[in-house]
Formats: structure tokens, C-alpha cells, sequence
């Protein structure tokens, strides 16, 4: 009972923050966008990916183990979540789904080229061990490239209810390098219409504190009412955004995100 009730305090207080730490795959959605935009972006960076081998470690739905998999890649999503690796199997075939922890990987030594790991890190209690587990999986010259959310001071009490702890980008680039012979620290921010759209929406935010429309208006309705009102003002409406509307940049400067590109032996990325 305890541990239930501790788990519903857990997500109300995620659903007053904003916290969604699964966002559904709606393109009207700046955190799926943001999301979306990982995988492309790794796509470009470290294409071609035909028959390369790819480990997308927390695929969730499958949304991007599918676009990896579109572009030629031999793809493996894992996932704890045993009702959305049903999902993601019916539809996404072009990629294999697993249940699988990702600190417990039930692979041979050196059987993927690349692995991208989204915002997972820093749900997971023992890092050491899930980062030693994501070389031992790599292929010699393999590339880990992992997201996790950026911040100023490590911390081991963060505000979002669902993360262990939050890295720096010193702390990240101290637990990573402890396996990896290179790490590279890139950094992502919303693009012009992306940032215009969410000041737009900051506005409108200020007017709700609480969150309390999080409780009561379905997210359909809150974003068509957000598009809405960015369109009297001028603005492109969410319906306009896709994941090209976020920029990519080395260096980590402004980016509330951090993105490890990790080479098991030293090397350029890409």
C-alpha cells in the first residue's frame, strides 16, 4: 500500500511539473519533437546506416528504433516496460523489441556498432554498471551516444520525481571516460520557430502556475488551444513544428540537454 501510494504522489507531482518522462508520439508535442529529433540527429551524424548494428537502449513505443531501422539499420530495442515492447513489435516490424534491463544486457560481447541511449541514464541506480555494460556490447570501434538532462551541479536529489540523480558535464564526462577511450559533449536548443512557439506558450503558462490544467484538460485539447492562441499572436502553431525545429552544436553552453558521443578507442565522430 505504502509503495503504491508513493507511486501516486510520484505522479502527481510529475503531472504538476510537466513531467512526462514518455511522451506520446504527437507531433503537437515539443517534448516528443525534442525527442524525435535525438534519433535524427544521430541518423545524420553517423550515416550511412546500412547494416550497421544498433542497440536503442529504452525504445519505448519505437518510434526511433523504426526510423533507424527505415534507414537501413539492423535495430534491437530493449525495454523494461513489457506492454509497450508488445506495442512497439505490432508497430514497428522493421526492428526486433526485447524486454530486457539495461544494466543486465543479454548480448554477446561486441555485437553492435552503435548504441543511443535517451534519457535513461539518469533513472538508473547503478551507472557504473550500465555504462560497463554498454561498452562490453560494443563493437571495437563502436559509439555510444547517450542523452541526459544537463545540469549546472551534479545532484543527487533532483527536482523531477523519476531521475536518480542529474549529471554535470564534468560528472558525466568522469563516469563515461572510465570505459570509453574518447567522450565529445554536444548540446541541443529549440531553433527560432520552436523557441518562438514556446515563449508564446510561456506566456499563456504563466496564467496557470499550478499546472492544474494538467489534471483536468487532455493534452489534445491543451495543444489545439495552445495553437490556437499562438496563432493570434502571430506565431506558427504547434501543427507547424516537426524535429527539424532543434539545433545541434559541440559543446554544451545553454543546452538543457547533454549528449555523449563515446568511442571505445580513439577517434573522430561520425
Amino acid at each position: 500500500m505504502n509503495r503504491r501510494l508513493g507511486v501516486l504522489k510520484r505522479r502527481l507531482r510529475a503531472c504538476l511539473r510537466g513531467v512526462d518522462e514518455r511522451p506520446p508520439a504527437d507531433p503537437t508535442n515539443t517534448q516528443f519533437l525534442l525527442h524525435l529529433s535525438g534519433y535524427r540527429w544521430v541518423a545524420e551524424t553517423f550515416a550511412p546506416l546500412r547494416a550497421r548494428r544498433v542497440l536503442d537502449v529504452a525504445s519505448g513505443e519505437g518510434y526511433g528504433s523504426g526510423m533507424l531501422a527505415a534507414d537501413g539499420a539492423t535495430v534491437v530495442g530493449i525495454d523494461l516496460d513489457a506492454v509497450v515492447v508488445r506495442r512497439a513489435r505490432g508497430a514497428y516490424p522493421v526492428a526486433r523489441f526485447l524486454r530486457m534491463d539495461a544494466v543486465r544486457l543479454a548480448f554477446r560481447p561486441e555485437c553492435f556498432d552503435l548504441v543511443i541511449s535517451q534519457d535513461t541514464l539518469e533513472h538508473i541506480d547503478d551507472d557504473a554498471r550500465f555504462v560497463t555494460e554498454v561498452e562490453r556490447a560494443l563493437a571495437r570501434d563502436g559509439v555510444l551516444v547517450l542523452f541526459t538532462p544537463h545540469a549546472l551541479v551534479h545532484t543527487a536529489a533532483p527536482a523531477n520525481p523519476y531521475h536518480v540523480r542529474e549529471y554535470s558535464a564534468e560528472s558525466l564526462r568522469a563516469l563515461l571516460r572510465a570505459r570509453f577511450g574518447s567522450v565529445r559533449l554536444f548540446g541541443r536548443r529549440p531553433a527560432a520557430r520552436m523557441s518562438r512557439v514556446e515563449t508564446g506558450l510561456n506566456a499563456v503558462r504563466r496564467w496557470d502556475p499550478l499546472g492544474l490544467r494538467r489534471l483536468v484538460v487532455p493534452p489534445g485539447v491543451r495543444h489545439r488551444l495552445g495553437s490556437w492562441i499562438l496563432r493570434r499572436q502571430g506565431s506558427a502553431g504547434l501543427e507547424m513544428l516537426s524535429a527539424a525545429d532543434v539545433e545541434y552544436f559541440e559543446g554544451v553552453e545553454d543546452s538543457g540537454t547533454l549528449i555523449a558521443v563515446c568511442h571505445k578507442r580513439v577517434g573522430p565522430a561520425g
